[in-house]
């Protein structure tokens, strides 16, 4: 039973470009040790945020939701705001993770990254 609603889950990824390859990254990342905690992981997928690797452009995103996507708060800073420094930092601060299939975070907490092997951005 719970390998038909694992492959409906991963049947809907599909449907969704980079849906498969975030929970690729979240699998990598939080290794789970059951198949219960892979479909759970599968169900939750919307709690992860597959990230650019371009930490400028990961700086603006951060601040557009932090403005509830009020672009003319960027309009307002541009020219005095080192996104990329700011994204880097954000990133740092938000547990993003480096995996084999790209960045990745966690919405609702910050991974606890201790395995050999993970870099935190």
């Amino acid at each position: 039973e719970d390998a038909n609603e694992l492959a409906q889950c991963i049947e809907q990824m599909n449907k969704v470009d980079g849906e498969l390859l975030k929970y690729l990254s979240v699998l990598e990342v939080e290794q789970p040790e059951t198949f219960q905690d892979a479909l759970r992981y599968a169900m939750d997928i919307d709690d992860y945020e597959r990230v650019s690797p371009d930490m400028e452009e990961y700086g603006r995103s951060v601040l557009l939701e932090a403005g509830d996507r009020n672009i003319d708060i960027l309009d307002d800073i541009d020219g005095f705001m080192d996104y990329e420094a700011y994204g880097k930092y954000r990133a740092e601060m938000d547990g993003v993770v480096q995996t084999e299939f790209g960045l990745v975070r966690c919405k609702s907490e910050p991974f606890q990254v201790e395995q050999q092997g993970m870099k935190m951005v």
